[in-house]
């Protein structure tokens, strides 16, 4: 009545690898019915072959297993992660007579092991993305802060009009790049919640003007009526 209450499934089968007794946990992990059960050969249920012979021959030198980590077929074919703990049964004069042991199914375990995994690799891909934008930022800023540096010594030279508007444009361009490179810089406090937003005043009709210069198109600012 013990053995049936429990869930790990409880077995003892013979030398020759035949199911013998087993509990009905046994039966629902495997998806057989009894009698098919008393008729199959617990090699049927390993999904490698190999591991039955690795696990014939430690029980063989130890006369035990501890938490051995194996896929087993149920009957419908699909695979299941389990642990096998088993040990040699003697009768009453100390010879083998089978091997009595715990299956544990450990399927969604490993499931959620393999979840966090992936997530740490994400957290981890996450972070080098970061500090890769990071750096990347701070080089392109000292080229971007050049450009600038350029564009205010050339105001300073005698300049056409036409020249003047096309240097207004680069430092229009250039200021509006200086500040994509900030926000990217604050990638990390996107990520972490703690991005702030600002309300400040601005003109609608010289922002859409200074992105129309900043793309060749001439554009006349008048005032409003």
């Amino acid at each position: 009545s013990l053995l049936e209450q429990l869930t790990d499934a409880i077995y003892f089968t013979s030398i020759d690898g035949h199911f013998l007794e087993f509990n009905r946990a046994t039966v629902l992990l495997l998806g057989y019915s009894y009698e098919e059960l008393k008729n199959l050969k617990v090699e049927n249920t390993y999904a490698n072959p190999e591991d039955r012979d690795n696990f014939k021959k430690i029980i063989a030198e130890d006369n035990e297993v501890v938490d051995y980590e194996l896929k087993l077929k149920k009957k419908d074919g699909e695979l299941i992660d389990c642990l096998i703990t088993s040990a040699v049964r003697h009768d009453a004069k100390g010879i083998p007579v089978g091997y009595q042991g715990i299956i544990r199914d450990i399927t969604f375990r490993k499931k959620a092991e393999a979840l966090q995994r992936a997530k740490d690799l994400a957290e981890q891909a996450n972070k080098f993305k970061a500090e890769f934008l990071a750096n990347m930022s701070h080089e392109i800023r000292t080229p971007i802060n050049a450009i600038v540096g350029m564009v205010h010594l050339l105001h300073q030279t005698p300049l056409s009009d036409k020249q003047t508007e096309y240097l207004a444009a680069i430092d229009t361009s250039a200021v509006s790049l200086l500040q994509l490179i900030n926000d990217i810089l604050d990638f990390s406090k996107v990520e972490s919640g703690r991005v702030e937003l600002e309300r400040l005043p601005f003109c609608l009709r010289e922002s859409i003007g200074d992105a129309l210069k900043a793309r060749g198109v001439e554009v006349v600012l008048t005032r409003e009526p």
